[in-house]
């Protein structure tokens, strides 16, 4: 099955854009309805939806078969943003958005740059599924802290009123137990999209626009985490930690990594100095060092904008080298 696929999507990167996009609309059927067109102000009704948007480029529809169609005009577009998207996902079953996250991983590989007219839209998805399972991981999470309290607290009546059935460690075990489970499918989506995420920076692809998806990416995958990237990576690299190598594999991303939060380069020095630090981890991190410090010698398409920015950003952070460099 895998051999067919890859054969299949193989054969795909000779067809025209606009025929990728009717492939593009049947993969991302099940996705519909977390995908639909919106307003920025529909989008963030309500005051609980992130604070980001994403925004496509189109052309006349007449220039689909040429590609120039992803790069027109502006028309915005919500990824995970609005409570709806989070309802839809009840009706995705994780075995379907991890599907999708594994056939995506194979059109990468095989279509290369032709995957160029779909990129939006299958982006979009990405970070739909990346940002429903972050917010879910965070309700289980407070959802365990919740019950553990509680559970405390009808431990201690238990004690004094001894009348009941027996049943209710069993019972708060089973849900713990659920929980879980879920947290796992959860923790597994999410590290499946980070990884997408970074195959896709990976492309490179000239012209297509990425800049518009970093804060939307800091909002669902890197600030929720950023504060544990020392705890998270001393073993091994987490998907995480390689889309942030992936940003610093050119001089064009490097202001990823530095103006949508600044811990992120600071908690990746801190790597450095953690306890028991695997070397692939640091080897990692003095690769993204080194990309802000050679910059200049190693990059002829830097901008003057970048080279400076990478001189401010060595400069401001020299203090915090210096104290996690054994």
């Amino acid at each position: 099955m895998a051999a067919r696929r890859v054969a299949v999507l193989s054969a795909m990167g000779m067809l025209l854009p606009s025929e990728l996009r009717q492939f593009g609309d049947l993969i991302l059927r099940p996705f519909e309805a977390v995908l639909r067109r919106t307003t920025r102000e529909e989008a963030l009704a309500g005051g609980q939806a992130r604070n980001f948007a994403l925004y496509e480029r189109q052309g006349d529809a007449s220039d689909d078969d040429d590609g120039s169609s992803s790069y027109g005009k502006e028309t915005q577009l919500t990824s995970s943003i609005a409570d709806h998207s989070h309802q839809a996902f009840a009706w995705i079953s994780s075995k379907k958005q991890l599907g999708y996250l594994h056939l995506l991983g194979d059109m990468i590989k095989q279509l290369g740059v032709n995957i160029k007219p779909l990129l939006h839209r299958l982006l979009a998805a990405v970070l739909a599924i990346a940002d429903n399972a972050q917010r879910r991981i965070e309700e289980l999470s407070a959802a365990s802290h919740d019950s553990k309290a509680t559970a405390t607290i009808e431990g201690d009546r238990e004690s004094e009123y001894e009348d009941g059935d027996g049943n209710s460690d069993k019972d708060a075990m089973e849900i713990e137990n659920e929980a879980y489970q879920d947290k796992n499918v959860l923790r597994s989506l999410r590290q499946l999209a980070v990884r997408r995420l970074g195959d896709i920076f990976a492309l490179h692809l000239p012209g297509f626009v990425y800049t518009p998806y970093i804060e939307c990416i800091y909002e669902c995958v890197v600030s929720p985490r950023i504060d544990m990237l020392d705890v998270e990576n001393t073993q091994a690299p987490s998907s995480l930690l390689g889309l942030l190598h992936v940003w610093s594999s050119y001089p064009d991303y490097l202001p990823y990594l530095t103006e949508y939060n600044q811990m992120t380069i600071p908690m990746l020095i801190r790597l450095l100095s953690a306890p028991k630090v695997h070397s692939k981890v640091i080897s990692l991190v003095l690769d993204v060092i080194e990309a802000f410090v050679r910059v200049e010698d190693v990059a002829a398409e830097a901008t003057p904008e970048i080279v400076a920015l990478a001189k401010s950003t060595i400069r401001a952070q020299t203090p915090e080298l210096l104290a996690n460099i054994n």
